[in-house]
């Protein structure tokens, strides 16, 4: 007979399977080929300074380098987090160094040959969190399970559309993991600092508001276009995933006894 938390387990995967397949299922049949519109690189914010072009589309990836080294120096502090927290936070805070290498390369002469090296990181900086907070909400198993498969449905949008010019994958994957991680912030945490991961979807959504009103945001006059702020509201995002990995040590009522903390501190605290 099934214990509780797996059968929990066995319900949350049926549900996330159905609903990602129901609404990718219905981009493709419903939805026609989504190409890459050449005006999207005609950002509202083209000064150079000097001989930097676009600069302050360029330079304002330096946020997310900033987020990335500042996770990746805390990891090491955080001897409560299990090897698999440990990866997984890793992959989040490498993919947000990368992202500040990938998209200040494209936003230096934008073009959609350019676009894929700022949306393959991305792609793992999406998967990554969602599969913490299926992880810090549901179970460790289940976030060690799938976590391959989307991975690779990361790698296989930012593939797709480069090879057919099809953006329907890609923008499945990009707002269902937002509205995953949306769900999933009304599931009780195991972990202290829940409100981490609620911070980081508000700013997130705020960053796409931001890139949405790219030239009307330019066109208030307050030195910069909506794509520069929203790198740095979604740096801000992750921003707030780098405390958490030092102050979460301590798990709640009903939590995963997958989790397995480091001999160092001694089991979980109730």
């Amino acid at each position: 007979m099934e214990q509780p938390a797996q059968l929990a387990e066995r319900r949350a995967l049926g549900l996330l399977l159905g609903f990602g397949s129901v609404t990718l299922l219905g981009c493709f049949v419903w939805l026609p080929a989504i190409p890459q519109p050449e005006a999207y690189h005609a950002f509202a914010d083209q000064r150079a300074w000097g001989w930097l072009p676009n600069a302050l589309n360029v330079v304002s990836n330096a946020a997310f380098a900033g987020v990335g080294f500042a996770g990746l120096t805390r990891l090491p502090k955080a001897p409560a987090l299990g090897a698999w927290d440990r990866f997984a936070f890793t992959i989040v805070f490498g993919g947000s160094l990368a992202v500040a290498l990938g998209s200040g390369y494209y936003h230096w002469a934008p073009s959609s040959a350019r676009l894929f090296w700022d949306r393959l990181p991305m792609t793992f900086v999406f998967t990554g969190l969602v599969s913490i907070m299926l992880r810090e909400r549901i179970s460790a198993a289940l976030a060690r399970r799938a976590w391959p498969l989307l991975a690779l449905l990361g790698l296989a949008s930012v593939v797709w559309w480069r090879v057919s010019d099809d953006l329907r994958l890609y923008g499945w994957l990009q707002y269902s993991s937002l509205f995953i991680l949306g769900v999933l912030l009304f599931v009780r945490s195991h972990f202290d600092r829940e409100r981490d991961f609620g911070w980081m979807v508000a700013l997130y959504v705020a960053a796409k508001l931001a890139e949405t009103f790219d030239h009307e945001i330019f066109s208030l006059g307050l030195g910069s276009s909506g794509h520069s702020l929203k790198h740095v509201l979604a740096a801000a995002a992750l921003g707030c995933l780098v405390p958490h990995v030092t102050r979460r040590p301590r798990e709640g009522l009903g939590a995963d006894p997958s989790h397995e903390p480091s001999s160092a501190h001694g089991p979980s605290r109730p």
